[in-house]
């Protein structure tokens, strides 16, 4: 859950985690995982979204016992509700550092971001950092984003006519955009583009679509505007 009264836009935010939770839970009491390879994530997180599907106890006791994983860190740091970024079941994003160790299971420091921005209406977010970029809530995101992404630390927020231009200037260059490779959207194994038409087409040879042919427009807006839109609301109102 994403705090609904943080300002849009912070800096030097904590981003904690903990490392593969459910399956460390349930080693802690024993449970036998037969052939899976917990060391392989992907292996790792079938085997139990599987059996969070066919045995709601399992469910209940993984969401509880990570709820309370959480609450007792908290708690241990004293932070306060004001300091909460996003509190979700995987980990927590905070204002400033926590020390606490003192449970087996660990709640670890992923990264400390750059710049944190939240969508206006509170749904998504992205977290950048030099070596680390996160984005939650964007349907049908992929790495090839993240070279605009990337150029959000790179704004000047301390100046409002600065970062107008910023702003500005970020926009005209993903619309003139002529690298291919940033429009193709990653779905089962497939390329595709969105199309002026509004189409989606499977691209099976990169060298054989015209990049006029990409309803720009339709990718800035689905990966891009309302971050914008919230740094805009920050910095230019």
């Amino acid at each position: 859950m994403i705090n609904d009264t943080c300002d849009l836009v912070l800096f030097n935010i904590f981003i904690y985690d903990f490392k593969s939770a459910y399956s460390t839970i349930l080693k802690k009491i024993d449970w036998d995982f037969g052939s899976v390879d917990l060391n392989n994530k992907l292996q790792r997180n079938i085997y139990l979204g599987k059996l969070q599907k066919e045995n709601n106890k399992i469910f209940t006791y993984l969401y509880t016992t990570t709820c309370s994983l959480i609450k007792f860190f908290l708690l241990e740091n004293n932070i306060q509700e004001d300091e909460i970024i996003v509190n979700q079941l995987d980990g927590v994003i905070l204002k400033r550092k926590i020390n606490n160790k003192k449970l087996d299971i660990e709640l670890s420091l992923r990264f400390i971001d750059d710049i944190f921005i939240i969508t206006p209406d509170r749904k998504k977010y992205i977290s950048i950092s030099e070596n680390n970029l996160m984005v939650k809530g964007i349907s049908n995101y992929y790495n090839n984003l993240d070279l605009y992404y990337k150029k959000f630390l790179k704004f000047n927020y301390c100046n409002k006519d600065i970062l107008s231009n910023n702003l500005q200037n970020f926009k005209n260059s993903f619309l003139n955009e002529v690298d291919k490779e940033l429009f193709l959207i990653k779905i089962n194994d497939k390329n595709i583009i969105q199309t002026v038409d509004n189409e989606q087409i499977i691209i099976n040879n990169i060298d054989y679509f015209n990049i006029n042919l990409v309803n720009k427009i339709k990718y800035f807006n689905h990966y891009y505007k309302e971050f914008i839109d919230s740094i805009f609301l920050m910095y230019m109102v």
